[in-house]
């Protein structure tokens, strides 16, 4: 038998069963009584389908919602601005370059100031600008902090393109010694 806690009861009371003026209200009282969500997490499954988890001060046990696809969940998401997210957890998610809109859309409508990839992927960007796109896109142009934690990072995809380039005043072959300072 599931258990939820009264916060998490709320959050889908507010989301699933609300709308317009009442879904504003809703939203503003959970604001003044401190139990509005203030993070969310976005999980991808081994299935390929979408989690997206509420957080709030005072619960340890989240609301979840289900979501086929990447592109749903982040098209949904957008209308709960209202409830004033500071962060996003994105956990073992996919990134592809066909996200980038959606993404950051979703991301400045939020205005969140932490965006956290915890063993991201990203196969399907693999140019340094793409990766440089994708990176402006989550930090709000450079409005919001990301962090990256796993193997596959966004930073190094973008670094990948700045090689320093062999020095042609450089005499002794196989040495790509910098510039000297």
């Amino acid at each position: 038998m599931l258990v939820k806690s009264l916060v998490a009861l709320a959050t889908e009371k507010v989301l699933l069963n609300t709308s317009g003026q009442q879904f504003l209200d809703g939203i503003e009282y959970m604001y003044r009584v401190r139990i509005s969500p203030n993070r969310l997490s976005v999980l991808e499954t081994t299935s390929g389908k979408f989690i997206l988890q509420f957080h709030s001060r005072c619960d340890i046990r989240p609301f979840a919602a289900n979501y086929p696809s990447f592109q749903r969940l982040l098209r949904g998401i957008v209308h709960i601005h209202a409830w004033r997210i500071s962060s996003i957890d994105f956990i073992n998610v996919d990134f592809k370059m066909t996200d980038l809109v959606d993404v950051e859309r979703t991301i400045e409508k939020l205005e969140v100031r932490l965006v956290l990839l915890r063993n991201c992927r990203f196969t399907t960007i693999t140019r340094p600008t793409h990766a440089y796109r994708f990176l402006l896109a989550l930090n709000r142009k450079k409005q919001a902090i990301v962090c990256e934690y796993g193997d596959d990072r966004l930073k190094d995809r973008v670094l990948m393109g700045q090689q320093p380039q062999p020095n042609p005043t450089n005499d002794a072959p196989g040495l790509d010694a910098g510039p000297v300072v």
